[in-house]
C-alpha cells in the first residue's frame, strides 16, 4: 500500500495559487464576454442588413404603383 507526500498533495492552497486562479477566471470571463458581445453585434448587423434588404425590396413595388398612379392624373 502507498501513501501520497504531503508535497504531492497539499491540503491548503496558498494565497499565491488563489491568486493566479482569480487572475486566470478573471481572464476567461473577460474573452467570454468578448465572444459575447462579438457575437451579439455581428447578429444585429445581419438582422439590420435583412431589415434593410427588405424595405428597398418593398419599397420597389410601391413606387411602381405611385408612379402608375400619377401617370393615370389628368
Amino acid at each position: 500500500m502507498t501513501t501520497a507526500s504531503d508535497h504531492d498533495h497539499p491540503q491548503y492552497v496558498t494565497k499565491a495559487d488563489l491568486e493566479a486562479f482569480e487572475g486566470h477566471f478573471i481572464n476567461r470571463m473577460a474573452e467570454m464576454e468578448l465572444r459575447l458581445e462579438r457575437s451579439i453585434s455581428s447578429a444585429f448587423w445581419r438582422q439590420l442588413l435583412v431589415l434593410l434588404a427588405l424595405v428597398v425590396a418593398l419599397s420597389i413595388p410601391i413606387i411602381n404603383l405611385g408612379v402608375t398612379i400619377v401617370s393615370k392624373l389628368p
